[in-house]
């Protein structure tokens, strides 16, 4: 199958233009409440938790976990919850913060550098909030925190609600999204068991619950809950989505691709079901480069590679989704796909003997009688023979390359 029609507009994309795509982060709302102090409550934001990497995570650790985050809430940003969607908005944002600080060296040890005493969980240090009058009204003070992206004290008001009534099955799972978004997925997974406890009927806390246990790795749980959702809910788009969800974040690319393919030729007009294809078909590509270190860079290095690229990524271009950043690694790995294929010059054979066969030559030629045409011959016959040799298709440059020590091998590909 050929490339992508975008490659034959020339079109130069860098490494960094996967990630390239940035928004300006928009001030919350305030939202009163009888308490001045716990209205003023600081709330810093903790990249590393947000992305659930450790804080010496590297640059490539860094990428692969704003790639899963994506993912995961993309497929929020879709949900059927209006509150869902609101928070998913709110996350991609800080998420592409988080990019943008992290993957800068000089703005990561800014970052760092002011980050502090700032690890501590906030919620659990910051002051009492005002009293409510029941678990109803706390609860929809936590929406309204959430809607403005302030977890920290929708989690306070949530554990309010759950304190009030705790057979209240709406509160656990106020409590878990807010968990959730301040990165304590143990601690949303058994709140939203909580709201599954007392509601076991909730389809929607139930997958909040498939995508906690899908960040903790709990992937067989999840496709427990998934089957017990399909019980609820069959033939819903958006379970079916969870599905290939789950095989993504539990690194089965190809079983993705197959559940979504099948989805996508039931709904071939639905954006979002494209979009989690096309994510799909990316991520069967990765799952086969080699990756190497610093940078957690992918590089085709066999033609089976190349094969595969070029059998899978065509397939994502015609679709129709939302997804900028998407669209933009996609591109990125047809182009260097495209480059795999071409052949040029790298010196990797040592030149001595070619020198010692070219003056060999010059020596037959001086002292034989060999016709004038022959001499010729054999003149440009060795320069021909180690330019040959010496130009490789790009697959075999970057292998070359690699197994120099140009970088750490974190993974060969296929």
């Amino acid at each position: 199958m050929r490339w992508g029609s975008a490659l034959a507009q020339g079109t130069q994309v860098s490494l960094s233009s996967i990630h390239s795509v940035r928004r300006s982060r928009s001030s919350a709302p305030a939202i009163s409440t009888r308490s001045s102090r716990w209205n003023d409550m600081a709330q810093p934001v903790d990249f590393y938790a947000i992305l659930d990497v450790a804080p010496t995570a590297t640059k490539g650790e860094v990428l692969e976990a704003v790639r899963r985050q994506r993912i995961l809430w993309i497929h929020r940003r879709n949900s059927p919850d209006a509150q869902r969607r609101a928070e998913a908005k709110t996350r991609m944002r800080q998420i592409d913060d988080a990019e943008q600080t992290l993957l800068d060296p000089l703005g990561r040890q800014r970052y760092d550098s002011s980050r502090g005493s700032t690890t501590v969980d906030a919620a659990e240090s910051s002051p009492p909030p005002p009293e409510a009058d029941d678990a109803e009204e706390w609860v929809r003070r936590a929406e309204e925190y959430l809607a403005a992206g302030d977890a920290q004290r929708a989690r306070l008001a949530a554990r309010e609600a759950t304190s009030a009534d705790q057979n209240d099955s709406t509160a656990w799972r106020v409590r878990a999204r807010a968990s959730f978004m301040l990165g304590n997925h143990y601690q949303a997974e058994f709140e939203l068991c909580e709201a599954a406890r007392h509601d076991p009927d909730d389809v929607d806390g139930l997958l909040d619950l498939v995508d906690a246990q899908g960040q903790l790795e709990r992937f067989d749980d999840a496709y427990a809950t998934l089957r017990k959702v399909d019980g609820l809910r069959p033939d819903d788009v958006h379970v079916e989505v969870s599905w290939g969800l789950v095989d993504l974040l539990a690194r089965r690319p190809d079983d993705a691709v197959a559940r979504l393919a099948a989805l996508h030729q039931k709904h071939p007009n639905n954006r979002y079901v494209s979009g989690m294809y096309a994510a799909a078909l990316h991520d069967a590509v990765l799952s086969r480069l080699t990756v190497v270190e610093p940078g957690g860079t992918y590089k085709f290095t066999s033609p089976a590679q190349v094969d595969f690229a070029k059998q899978n990524l065509p397939l994502a271009e015609p679709l129709r989704y939302d997804d900028a950043e998407l669209r933009s690694s996609i591109h990125w790995l047809e182009v260097h796909g495209f480059l795999a294929e071409q052949r040029r010059f790298v010196r990797h054979t040592r030149l001595t003997p070619y020198v010692v066969a070219m003056t060999l030559v010059l020596l037959l030629a001086w002292r034989s009688e060999l016709p004038g045409l022959i001499q010729w011959i054999l003149l440009l016959g060795v320069p021909v023979v180690y330019a040959v040799r010496n130009r490789l298709p790009g697959w075999r440059a970057e292998k070359l390359a690699v197994e120099a020590g140009e970088g750490d091998v974190v993974r060969w590909g296929i």
